[in-house]
C-alpha cells in the first residue's frame, strides 16, 4: 500500500506482488528505500509454510511501488522446485541461508547502500550482501560468512554513505565499507544477563552462559574490566571445578582450561555428559563436585544421576530414578559433613520431590513430601556444613508463605520458617 497524504488514505498497489499459495502466510514485510534511486524500493517478505523455511524473497519496484518484481531471476520461492543455496537462491532468513532455523519477524532487516542502489545487505539470523539487486546474495557474518564473528539475531540495520551499524540483540557492529569489513563497538555499553554461573574455589574464577551473548570467564589474573568471551550462543550453562588447574566447563563449547595472564589463551579437555539446563523455571541439574575431591563430580542428566571419578571426562550411571527421562534430576547437595549423604531432588509430574542417599549415591530414600497445599516445585537445597540431617529448602514457586522450609533430621519432618518480613538472625547449625 501506498498513501501519498500522510498516512490518512492508502491505496493497494499489488501488481507482481506475492500471493501466498497453501498453507503460506507473510509473517512480515521491511521496505527499504534506495536514497540514490528514490523511485526504487525494496520489499524483504518472511513468511510461514513448510517449503518457505521463513522465508519469501526480496522483491523490487522501479516505478514507486505501483508494481513489483522478485529480485531473484528464475522467479524462484522456496525450497522446491529451485533449491535453497548459497549465492543463487539465498535463505536470508535461516542461520545458514539454505534450510536452517530462523526467528521470524524478530529477526529482520534491509538496508540499500545510498550511493549504489544494487548494493544492499540484509539478513535474520545471519546477514547478507547482495551487489546485483538481489539477484545473488553472499554471506556475511553470525552462523555463516566469511567476516570476523558478530552476534546472530539482527534487529536493525542503518547506513550513511559507507558507514554501516549493525545491531543484533547481542551488541553493536559497525562497518566503515559497507559490509567489507566490521568491527564491534561495543565499548562502554554493559550488562549481561546470566542464565548460568560458576564460580571457583582455590583461585578467583568466574564463568556463565549470558543471553544472547555466548559464555564468558574471568580469572583473578585478568586486568580490572577485562573478560574472556569464550563463544556459545546462550545455554544455561557454566561451572568451575574447584582443583588448582583452573578448568572451566560450558555445555555448548565444552572444557577449557584458564591460563592465568589476559591473552594467554586456553587449554581444552573433553566432557563426557552434560546436566540438564533449560532457560526457564529453574529446571536446571549441576556439576557437583566432592567435597574431598575435585575428580569426582555428580551430574543430573534426564532421571539419572551420573558420576565422573575423572573430572568429567567420562561418566558411569550411579542411580536412575523413578519415572521416565522427563522426571528430571535437578538439585544435588552433597553433605560436606559427611559426603555419604546425599541430598537429590526431581520432578515427580506435580511437584519436586526431595531424595535422601546414606551410601553415596548408590541408594535413595524418598523424604516426606513439603507441606501441602503449595506449588512444591523448583526447589534449592543447603546442606549444612556441620550436620548432614540440616537442610533448608527454598521452593521457587512457593505461595505466600510457603516459601522457606528447613529439616534437622535429614527429611523426615519440615518446618516452615517463612516470615511475612525479613528477619536477620544467627542460628547454629
Amino acid at each position: 500500500m501506498r498513501s501519498t497524504d500522510a498516512g490518512a488514505s492508502w491505496t493497494v498497489y499489488s501488481a507482481g506482488w506475492w500471493s501466498p499459495g497453501s498453507g503460506e502466510t507473510v509473517g512480515g514485510a521491511i521496505i527499504a528505500v534506495c536514497p540514490s534511486q528514490p523511485d526504487k524500493l525494496y520489499a524483504y517478505l518472511c513468511g510461514n509454510g513448510s517449503n518457505l523455511y521463513g522465508y519469501v524473497g526480496v522483491f523490487v519496484s522501479t516505478n514507486n511501488g505501483d508494481s513489483w518484481t522478485n529480485t531473484n531471476p528464475a522467479n524462484a520461492i522456496g525450497n522446491s522446485h529451485s533449491a535453497y543455496t548459497i549465492p543463487g537462491h539465498t535463505n536470508l532468513m535461516a542461520h545458514n541461508g539454505t534450510t536452517g532455523f530462523d526467528q521470524g519477524f524478530y529477526d529482520m532487516a534491509i538496508v540499500v547502500n545510498p550511493s549504489n542502489a544494487n548494493q544492499i545487505i540484509a539478513g535474520g539470523t545471519s546477514w547478507f550482501k547482495s551487489t546485483d539487486g538481489g539477484v545473488s546474495w553472499q554471506a556475511l557474518g553470525s552462523y555463516v560468512g566469511g567476516l570476523s564473528w558478530s552476534h546472530p539475531d539482527i534487529q536493525w540495520l542503518a547506513v550513511s554513505g559507507s558507514d554501516l551499524w549493525i545491531s543484533s540483540d547481542g551488541g553493536l557492529n559497525y562497518s566503515n565499507d559497507f559490509g567489507g569489513s566490521i568491527v564491534a563497538r561495543m565499548n562502554g555499553i554493559s550488562g549481561a544477563d546470566l542464565w548460568g554461573f560458576g564460580s571457583g574455589w582455590n583461585e578467583d574464577i568466574l564463568v556463565g552462559g549470558r543471553y544472547h551473548n555466548g559464555n564468558m570467564a574471568w580469572h583473578e589474573s585478568f586486568p580490572p574490566g577485562k573478560f574472556y568471551r569464550m563463544g556459545g550462543a546462550e545455554a544455561a550453562t557454566g561451572y568451575v571445578n574447584p582443583g588448582p588447574e583452573r578448568k572451566v566447563y560450558h555445555s555448548d563449547i565444552g572444557g577449557d582450561i584458564l591460563l592465568p595472564g589476559f591473552g594467554n589463551g586456553l587449554g581444552g579437555f573433553s566432557v563426557g555428559l552434560w546436566p540438564n539446563e533449560s532457560y526457564a523455571y529453574f529446571a536446571n541439574s549441576e556439576m557437583v563436585w566432592h567435597p574431598a575431591c575435585w575428580n569426582t563430580v555428580y551430574i543430573g542428566s534426564d532421571n539419572i544421576l551420573w558420576k565422573s571419578t575423572d573430572g568429567g571426562t567420562s561418566f558411569a550411571a550411579l542411580h536412575t530414578f523413578p519415572g521416565t527421562v522427563d522426571n528430571t534430576v535437578f538439585e544435588i547437595e552433597v553433605a560436606r559433613s559427611n559426603p555419604q549423604v546425599m541430598y537429590v531432588s526431581q520432578w515427580d509430574g506435580t511437584d519436586d520431590a526431595i531424595w535422601r542417599s546414606t551410601d553415596g549415591g548408590q541408594t535413595f530414600a524418598l523424604c516426606t513430601p513439603l507441606p501441602l497445599p503449595n506449588n512444591n516445585d523448583r526447589v534449592k537445597m543447603a546442606v549444612a556444613a556441620e550436620n548432614s540431617n540440616v537442610v533448608w529448602v527454598a521452593v521457587s514457586y512457593g505461595s505466600n508463605g510457603k516459601k522457606v522450609y528447613k529439616t534437622t533430621d535429614g527429611g523426615q519432618r519440615w518446618t516452615n520458617l517463612t516470615t511475612t518480613t525479613w528477619i536477620m538472625y544467627a542460628s547454629p547449625m
